[in-house]
């Protein structure tokens, strides 16, 4: 592959590598997201993956775990407040020390 052509010039420019800290900021954070997501229950953690990270809707995840609407909606709920806890702690206050 010619990366430059005869007058010194990109031959094809280079693709944009964002902001390297942030990228990293990024992994760190999606680390103590799943290590938050592993101390969930099992069947919690698994209405949540299938909601955020799949994007189902309620009603196929109902479908899917055989359970009513109101349980479903229940376990997202205690879900998302588990995980706000369990990053607010990790987290959140991981990164306020480092400022």
């Amino acid at each position: 592959m010619i990366f430059f052509r005869e007058d010194g010039h990109w031959n094809t420019r280079p693709a944009r590598w964002g902001n390297p800290v942030k990228t990293l900021e990024q992994h760190q954070f999606f680390d103590f997201l799943q290590r938050c997501m592993e101390r969930l229950p099992p069947r919690m953690a698994q209405v949540f993956i299938l909601k955020e990270l799949h994007d189902m809707s309620n009603e196929a995840i109902c479908n899917e775990l055989d359970c009513s609407a109101t349980n479903v909606g229940v376990i997202l709920y205690r879900a998302r407040m588990s995980l706000r806890q369990c990053l607010e702690y990790r987290w959140f206050e991981n990164s306020r020390e480092a400022e």
